[in-house]
């Protein structure tokens, strides 16, 4: 709001509209950013800076060709910018063009002295187009040779670990996804989390859901899909995008905020399910109704024309019946897979910042009981509000499955359903080149490749 009142005063000055962009962009409120910075960079048609912002914004709303034009044009002003190769690399790549981002990054990465992450991506797009040994060979001579901050050797072990992964080394790949992980770890904080959830369990009984009050407006444009990070929630985002008049929002913000603003205003989730409870039943109607406008107005942004606009931000399983008050005609889709296998693919994943549960195996089945045991009580309490999809039963009856969520988010099945790899605008999820794939089935089961490695997380799940 301020960025905006000094644009009106200041209309030339480039600073405000770039600041205007990157707060539109952490509020995912793209088509703003994109009209904010699109100006910044007119005013200051030199500033690289504006450039990558707007590449980036581009990017997040799937507009591959605009997001690859500003990233090419920070490269003729600074040949061998880093940050822009990276950029139009992963635009590249998540646009399905794997060959063409890995030739991009070849002539820079093999530079001696080159920056490590550069190294680190060549290696990721080799091993994608199928040149693992060339994949390893660099992995293990940056390992052995170069001096590496924790976060860039990190970064290296999880690469070498699915590449080791892929040509079956699987002992090999445990010993860098581990070396990686314990890089990555700082003391997670699970407990208070935990300690919430358990509290959500005791405070929203039958009863109080009966008692709350619910938005006047029924709308069924969003549509959430919640649960574990690596359970098949890109896929079936990636799926119900090729309908006609549904589109993908990406991880929004909008439900954490409006749970902020409604319910928890000091910023930290409740530990006490007295004081949920409690302040659960001084919520109005009209506060439901105004937040359920904005939050409407804000999806509105990604897709104006959009019959349904998908909301995949998966932690929103945390506020389930937040979702149901503000909207009680809305879809929530719960994507679920074998826990073994949605742990060990999380310890595999470099997810960085806030997801610090998953460096740990014991913090990492804890988590994921709880949340199992959250979503069970979700289902008794609203009940048939909940469309389950289990990741095995999806990949091996794809069709019949896919009929089924389309049907209960309301939209129009279309046979392009079926061929959602082929999809060519960019997909902005780190699940990019899997959803790019035809449907496979070697993701079920990958766990038993690591079976003797799991014994902490199989306690852990056990409790």
């Amino acid at each position: 709001m301020m960025y905006r009142r000094l644009a009106g005063k200041h209309p030339t000055n480039a600073a405000i509209f770039a600041g205007i962009g990157r707060c539109s962009i952490v509020m995912h409120e793209y088509s703003d950013a994109e009209r904010a910075l699109a100006s910044a960079a007119r005013m200051e048609p030199g500033n690289t800076d504006h450039l990558m912002n707007l590449a980036h914004c581009h990017a997040q709303m799937g507009d591959g060709e605009a997001a690859e034009s500003c990233a090419r044009k920070v490269l003729e002003m600074r040949p061998g910018h880093a940050p822009a190769i990276r950029m139009l690399a992963d635009i590249l790549r998540k646009g399905g063009e794997l060959e063409a981002a890995y030739r991009l990054v070849e002539p820079a990465a093999r530079v001696d002295g080159c920056e490590p992450s550069l190294v680190i991506l060549f290696a990721r797009l080799a091993a994608s187009i199928g040149e693992t040994r060339e994949a390893i060979e660099v992995l293990e001579s940056l390992d052995r040779g170069a001096v590496l901050s924790e976060s860039d050797r990190a970064s290296l072990h999880y690469e070498l670990g699915g590449v080791y992964d892929r040509v079956g080394r699987f002992d090999d790949a445990w010993a860098s996804y581990e070396l990686a992980n314990r890089l990555s770890a700082s003391s997670p904080s699970v407990g208070s989390v935990l300690m919430h959830m358990d509290a959500l369990r005791r405070a929203w009984t039958t009863e109080r859901v009966r008692s709350a009050p619910r938005a006047s407006v029924e709308s069924e444009t969003p549509v959430f899909i919640v649960g574990m990070p690596r359970s098949g929630s890109s896929l079936l985002e990636q799926v119900l995008s090729m309908c006609d008049g549904v589109s993908a929002g990406g991880e929004r913000s909008e439900i954490p905020v409006a749970s902020r603003s409604l319910l928890y205003p000091e910023g930290v989730l409740p530990i006490s399910a007295e004081v949920i409870a409690a302040r659960v039943d001084r919520v109005r109607r009209s506060s439901l109704d105004r937040l359920s406008r904005q939050i409407e107005k804000s999806l509105r942004r990604v897709d104006a024309g959009a019959q349904h606009i998908i909301d995949k931000n998966l932690s929103n399983y945390l506020y389930i019946p937040l979702i149901w008050m503000l909207f009680p005609g809305a879809t929530i889709i719960h994507t679920r897979r074998n826990p073994l296998d949605t742990c060990v693919s999380c310890y595999f994943r470099n997810f960085g910042p806030g997801m610090e549960f998953t460096n740990d195996l014991t913090s990492l089945g804890s988590q994921y009981r709880y949340y199992d045991r959250l979503m069970e009580h979700w289902h008794e309490v609203f009940p048939g509000r909940i469309v389950d999809v289990v990741y095995r039963e999806f990949v091996e009856d794809f069709e019949s499955q896919a009929r089924r969520i389309v049907e209960a988010v309301g939209a129009t099945w279309t046979d392009s359903c079926l061929r959602f790899h082929e999809r060519r605008d960019i997909v902005a999820t780190e699940s990019a080149e899997q959803v790019r794939r035809p449907l496979y089935k070697s993701s079920v089961g990958r766990w038993k490749n690591y079976e003797k490695h799991l014994g902490k997380l199989r306690s852990a799940l056990e409790g």
